[in-house]
């Protein structure tokens, strides 16, 4: 699982989805297909739908690795 601090979060109540959305995304296999490549594309936007905007910053800035 990711560590995402809960002082990024903008809604205390999105932290399960936040998560979700990472596994869902990010899946934690060995070898990625073109087609997860492609989906993890749509991660930001999912983040910006929560309303996560601090965490989509993070991720953006490279605060936050995952495969892929």
């Amino acid at each position: 699982m990711v560590y995402i601090p809960k002082q990024w979060l903008h809604d205390p109540e999105n932290e399960d989805k936040v998560h979700q959305l990472i596994e869902e995304y990010f899946p934690s296999t060995c070898v990625l297909s073109a087609e997860d490549l492609e989906k993890q594309k749509e991660f930001p936007a999912r983040l910006k739908e929560l309303g996560e905007l601090e965490i989509l910053k993070h991720y953006e800035e490279g605060d936050i690795v995952m495969n892929g």
